[in-house]
């Protein structure tokens, strides 16, 4: 959050964006999408049951599509 901060920051005041809504942009795209949904993400959650599994970070792209439109939804 301390790193995303200020680069948000620039980008909602050079788009007329309320600074009121940062919090919550930044908890979506960092917690959501980029953390678990997509195919191929490099989350240790994912990373860790691979050698058992025998998957790739690739594994499921559907249902991880699936998941990153409920997300964009309820998001």
């Amino acid at each position: 959050f301390f790193v995303l901060a200020p680069m948000a920051r620039e980008m909602f005041r050079v788009a007329n964006i309320p600074h009121r809504l940062m919090p919550a942009t930044i908890a979506l795209g960092t917690s959501t999408f980029t953390m678990s949904a997509m195919p191929g993400t490099p989350a240790i959650q994912n990373t860790i049951p691979m050698p058992f599994f025998g998957t790739t970070p690739f594994a499921a792209p559907g249902l991880g599509i699936i998941a990153a439109a409920i997300m964009l939804a309820f998001g």
